[in-house]
């Protein structure tokens, strides 16, 4: 998935981030969740803002889908629960 954003020269930039399904193991204090990816990798991920505004619950043994910033592979950020 690529995702657009815009320069101060009106230049589109494109951000790459990596889109991946998930189970969510536990949770931690201050909205972090605890995630097993398919290939048995965990990540720490949060709760996209659009999920907080929304209060959309995440609760231990939820299927979701993380996206992964290409920079770092062990944090993430909760996009949609399946």
């Amino acid at each position: 998935m690529v995702l657009l954003a815009v320069s101060s020269g009106d230049t589109p930039v494109a951000k790459e981030a990596i889109i991946v399904e998930g189970k969510v193991l536990c949770e931690h204090k201050g909205d972090q969740y605890e995630i097993e990816l398919g290939n048995g990798v965990r990540v720490c991920a949060k709760r996209c803002g659009r999920m907080t505004q929304n209060r959309i619950k995440v609760i231990a043994g939820d299927m979701v889908l993380v996206e992964l910033c290409p920079y770092e592979l062990t944090k993430g950020r909760i996009t949609r629960r399946l």
